[in-house]
This record gives structure tokens, C-alpha cells and sequence, in this order.
């Protein structure tokens, strides 16, 4: 079973520093991954071995059902270990509490897919033959981000990008 988040998920955290207490409130796991993640970004450490969390109230909840980001590989392709150190290493899509990586494959200016299918259009259409991008590669990117909460909406021109094609 694969568990994507749903638009629809209802976020919420509050820190109450009157209190002292936290709460967090949600209704899928990724919820509570968002909320983990906007949690310690209040700690910090001001000597070696010491933790302290900032006093301060927080309300954080999601704005937009949709918080994203575009990347554009069919007009500048970008290497797979380059948009996974941006999904992985650095996670900078979780801290963000983002949830939609919209990937534009496909394109007029090239064809850097390997299609099951069809495996000579991406020779005939990709910058150069080392631009290309294979399905495990492309599943690669999102089961890496299903599994944090980051839906892949990989977008795939056609059929008047196929100009690629006629070169």
C-alpha cells in the first residue's frame, strides 16, 4: 500500500508559552511530520550537549492545500543526485513544509525521458545522450519523496513538444 497525503489535511500546531505545553493536531502522518518539523525548528543549542526550545507561541497550520515547487528539466535539465540532494540531503523541501514537487520532464526544447515503450525518443530528443532520465530514476525521486510527504507531479508536454523530435 502507498500512502499519499491528501490535499485536504487538517495541521495544526500551537506552542503555548504561558503553558509550557505543546500540541499538535492531525489528521494524517503527515501531518504530524509537518508539525515535528516547525517543533524543532524552535531548538537550539547554545552550548555542546545542551538543548533549550525558544520560548515563544506558535500557530502554525497549513494556508494552501498546495505548497510546492517547480523544477524545469526539459528546458535545463538538472542531474538525478542534484534533485535528490535537493529532496534528501538536505531535505529543504520538508523544512519548507512543502508537499508538491512539480517536475517538468518533458518539453519542445528536449525529450530526456527513456520510454518503456518507445527507448529511441529520448536519443532523438534529449540535449545529449547522458541528459536522459530512465523510470527508475524518475521512481527513484518519488518514492524518495512519497516518503515525505512530497507529492511528484511529473508533467510530460505533448503532443506539440514533439518538435524535439524533428531534429
Amino acid at each position: 500500500m502507498r500512502c499519499f497525503r491528501s490535499k485536504k489535511s487538517a495541521d495544526k500546531l500551537v506552542v503555548d508559552r504561558n503553558k509550557g505545553i505543546a500540541t499538535l493536531a492531525a489528521a494524517e502522518v503527515w501531518g504530524v511530520l509537518r508539525g515535528i518539523e516547525t517543533f524543532g525548528q524552535l531548538v537550539y543549542q547554545p552550548a555542546k550537549n545542551q538543548y533549550r526550545v525558544r520560548t515563544a507561541t506558535v500557530t502554525d497550520k497549513p494556508r494552501f492545500p498546495h505548497r510546492g515547487t517547480l523544477i524545469d528539466t526539459a528546458r535545463h535539465f538538472i542531474s538525478l543526485p542534484v534533485i535528490l540532494q535537493h529532496l534528501v540531503e538536505q531535505d529543504v523541501m520538508s523544512q519548507n513544509k512543502m508537499n508538491v514537487l512539480h517536475w517538468h520532464i518533458v518539453d519542445s526544447e528536449s525529450f530526456p525521458y527513456t520510454s518503456a515503450k518507445y527507448a529511441n525518443m529520448s536519443l532523438l530528443g534529449a540535449y545529449t545522450p547522458a541528459h536522459i532520465y530512465s523510470i527508475t530514476d524518475i521512481k527513484r525521486v518519488m518514492d524518495y519523496a512519497r516518503l515525505r510527504g512530497i507529492r511528484v507531479v511529473p508533467e510530460f508536454d505533448t503532443p506539440g513538444s514533439t518538435g524535439t523530435l524533428s531534429r
